[in-house]
């Protein structure tokens, strides 16, 4: 592993090696366009004498006939490069073509492509060019097919793995419910992601095409009436060229020429895949302190030996202008065995930045400017490699937030704890697939190894990160934000199995979140982070009731709560809930949204796999300007729901209606009009590379709106987010913001073309307390200004319970229990509301 300064070296390296590739190639480039001024002879006219040594007049000296061998080189220089170059556009264009088409159609597509992919990548690649150079016959033309033929099946394969990717990624999933065709999203989204893909493919194309060109041409395949650098060898070959020791001026020259053309290449292509595949690029470590002495044993190293990880004044830097940001600033903290730790703070605050540095993991642009990290003692900065893959999983796990996108799409879950286990040697085949089963089951998964993660709600991906960090049985547990995306039930459940695990194998926890009821639960000490900085620091009874810093004060104070809910008030909710009047009573009987005994069933695979209802029998109505929460636990079918509304999932059974319309009648842009969905993960429903004012447009270029309406409603669509001033947050890119940030994006597009209805899926279960409790007031302005109804999907009873005129419980795919907010809270019916309702009182009761 290097250290930032010498990574930095690394990636200015493979920079240098592209500049000098590029430029080595440019120059050949320019020889062969320049090829009739360079040239001292006409092609293919005899000059001199046979056979004649390098001299003034013949540079290259000349072959059998008296031809002038640097004419050859050059004007080869054009044929080689020009049959490289348009192989890598033909293989490159056609591979993604195929592979962009399978991806994203899937179904019938998807399988002809592919098998037709898979029968040229099996046949043998040498003797397939040669039959079928030697069954066309000759020509520049025939070189470009049959190279090309045998070239575009394997970027069509990985492009294809790509693209099946980008297809799940939340930003093309909203496009899709946007009412977005095939042509738009393949040309806004897909392609700009597989873009920067394509230029290594091309390298990797034009440089293989080159070489066989190349070998054909001294295999007396090429066409012969056209000089390039293989018929020059193929010549030099079957004319005596060895034989009357003409070679180092016949075939070296053509043989150097080729070798530069593949080197610079390679270089390019080199630096291409540093540029945009970061995993190959070196990854780095913590520097060590300077003036560190070997030798003698303080006090204080003891305890650090005493310590399980111990941090000392630990500062982490982004590089930005004009100045680096520090988002670590001289931490200091300890975990000893048995402990458990919390770290809390807002979005922002530097969490998950501390977590990194603690496994020498952190991303670029971060980098390490003061302090060490201690494990058992030892500083993790003069680990190498093998001793850091020992404590990786092993003797420290990490469970990553957003578990979303942590998870491979393409992969069984079970596979993929079964893979956690194998790279930490706890058995192969049979035994890790058996233990990756006894880990689903511990975190409650039982019987759902098989399902691939996009089949799986959050809260369930969420649990199947927890298993593959306890695949390598190891001492310290990082969890970051594990709860997040879960029920409030479920968060208890999953806290406790933490708590039994630490009992009962001596595990540490560091708990990093920014759910205060979660930390003062689970904890026994816990540290407030802002802007980088401990703040403050104690017991979860000293936090919760004599919080000292005013940061602490606001986190404590900014969870919502109901208080008596016959009244109908919430505290910190920002108000109270309208009770339903005769008006809206009416509204709902024309219902703009009406869930007519909808069923899904997800089909299982292999000849064990087993049917999952997802939904069963499920029927609610929604009318002109309400609000209903649909409330259930991680699983229960909430999200696949809120994705069949917007036309993400189709329906096994029932029907759905907006406005009166079946769903399945209307197209995607007439659904768009009447219905948006707000996606739960604000980090992956926004597009990457896409300017704020483009994201919030979209919705509004797909309807075919004229530009300057554009513009207009765009700005509107922003200013009623409060993303003021709206120039301040127009032209920046969604990385650019914080979570809550990201989330206001998210609604300003679903209501720039003022929808009648949103579904909210989870809008705000990845932000910390503060920013929930702000969107949930936005949410509820937009709802008093413009009359749009919301379909709430929440986990959270008591957000549900600040914004909603109704609730119904999902449970188990079933609505199992309906009726008016206030009537839920006070007298729940059912034993799963009363369940998450008595969990949501005890959190507050914290």
């Amino acid at each position: 592993m290097s250290t930032p300064s010498e990574r930095r070296a690394t990636l200015r390296g493979a920079s240098r090696f592209g500049v000098v590739g590029l430029s080595l190639l440019a120059l050949l480039t320019l020889i062969a366009v320049l090829a009739p001024l360079l040239a001292p002879y006409a092609p293919g006219q005899p000059s001199g004498a046979p056979f004649l040594p390098p001299s003034a007049r013949h540079l290259l000296g000349t072959d059998d006939f008296g031809n002038d061998l640097l004419t050859q080189l050059l004007y080869g220089a054009r044929v080689s490069l020009a049959i490289g170059l348009a192989v890598g556009v033909a293989a490159t264009g056609l591979g993604a073509l195929v592979g962009s088409l399978a991806g994203f159609l899937r179904g019938a597509t998807d399988v002809v492509l592919m098998r037709i992919v898979d029968v040229v990548l099996v046949l043998p690649f040498l003797p397939l060019l040669l039959v079928l150079a030697a069954f066309l016959g000759p020509g520049l033309g025939v070189q470009v097919l049959v190279i090309t033929a045998v070239m575009w099946a394997r970027p069509a394969r990985e492009l294809r793995a790509q693209v099946l990717s980008i297809r799940e990624r939340g930003h093309v999933q909203a496009a899709v419910a946007m009412g977005a065709g095939t042509r738009h999203i393949l040309r806004r989204h897909v392609l700009p992601d597989v873009g920067p893909l394509l230029a290594p493919q091309f390298v990797r194309a034009a440089k293989a095409a080159i070489l066989l060109e190349a070998s054909l041409g001294f295999l007396g395949l090429g066409d012969p009436t056209v000089q390039s650098w293989g018929s020059t060898l193929y010549y030099a070959n079957v004319r005596g060229a060895f034989l009357l020791d003409a070679w180092t001026w016949w075939v070296l020259p053509p043989g150097l020429a080729l070798g530069a053309t593949v080197v610079a290449f390679a270089l390019i292509g080199t630096a291409l895949e540093e540029r945009y595949r970061p995993r190959l690029r070196s990854g780095w470590t913590l520097r060590p302190r300077s003036g560190q002495v070997k030798g003698g044993t303080s006090s204080r190293e003891a305890a650090d030996r005493e310590a399980l990880v111990s941090i000392e004044d630990l500062s982490v830097a982004y590089a930005a202008w004009p100045e680096p940001v520090r988002a670590v600033d001289r931490v200091t903290l300890r975990v000893d065995a048995g402990e458990t730790v919390g770290i809390i703070g807002e979005s922002g605050s530097g969490k998950t930045t501390l977590a990194s540095a603690v496994l020498r993991v952190l991303p670029s642009p971060a980098e390490l400017v003061g302090g060490r990290v201690l494990a058992d003692g030892h500083d993790v900065a003069g680990f190498g490699e093998p001793e850091m893959q020992a404590l990786r999983g092993g003797r420290v796990a990490l469970i990553p937030q957003s578990a979303m996108n942590a998870l491979n799409p393409l992969q069984r879950v079970g596979a993929q704890v079964a893979e956690a286990a194998r790279i930490h040697g706890r058995g192969d085949g049979r035994a890790a697939s058996d233990l990756a089963q006894r880990l689903l089951n511990d975190v409650g998964l039982a019987g759902r190894a098989g399902a691939y993660p996009h089949e799986l709600s959050g809260g369930m991906r969420q649990r199947v990160l927890i298993a593959m960090a306890l695949a390598g049985e190891p001492s310290l547990l990082i969890a970051d934000e594990p709860t997040t995306g879960l029920d409030v039930v479920t968060q208890k459940e999953i806290l406790t199995q933490l708590r039994t695990l630490r009992d009962r194998r001596g595990l540490s926890l560091l708990l990093i979140t920014h759910d205060m009821p979660a930390a003062l639960g689970a904890c026994d000490r816990i540290l407030v982070m802002q802007r980088g900085r401990i703040v403050e620091e104690g017991t979860p009874d000293q936090l919760a009731d004599r919080p000292e810093h005013e940061h602490t004060r606001r986190l404590v104070s900014a969870r919502p709560g109901f208080e008596d809910p016959r009244d109908r008030a919430v505290n910190g909710g920002g108000g109270s809930v309208r009770a339903p009047t005769a008006e809206t009573s009416d509204a709902a009987a024309q219902h703009l949204l009406r869930v007519d005994r909808v069923r899904k069933v997800f089909e299982g695979r292999g000849r064990r796999a087993t049917h999952r209802v997802a939904l069963d029998d499920v029927s609610f109505e929604l009318g002109e300007g309400e609000t209903l929460g649909l409330i259930g636990r991680s699983g229960a079918g909430k999200s696949t729901l809120a994705r069949m509304i917007a036309g993400l999932v189709h329906a096994d059974g029932g029907r759905i209606l907006l406005d009166g319309r079946d769903r399945g009648q209307l197209s995607g842009r007439d659904a768009a009009r009447i219905v948006q969905l707000v996606f739960q993960d604000p980090y992956d429903a926004l597009p990457p590379g896409a300017r704020v004012r483009d994201i919030v447009a979209e919705p509004l270029i797909i309807q075919d709106r004229a530009m300057r309406d554009n513009h207009e409603r765009v700005q509107r669509a922003l200013e009623a987010v409060d993303l003021t001033p709206v120039d301040r947050f127009a032209d920046r890119y969604a990385h650019e913001l914080s979570g809550g940030e990201r989330q206001r994006v998210a609604l300003a597009r679903a209501i720039v073309l003022r929808p009648r209805v949103i579904v909210a899926d989870e809008p705000t279960s990845l932000l910390d307390a503060p920013l929930r409790l702000g969107l949930t007031r936005l949410m509820r302005n937009l709802r008093d200004t413009y009359g749009t109804a919301f379909l709430y999907i929440t986990h959270d009873v008591t957000l549900a319970a600040s914004f909603c005129d109704r609730i119904a419980v999902l449970a188990e795919g079933r609505i199992v229990e309906e009726g008016v907010t206030r009537d839920i809270i006070a007298g729940p019916r059912h034993a799963e509301t009363r369940a998450l309702v008595a969990a949501a009182a005890r959190r507050l009761a914290k």
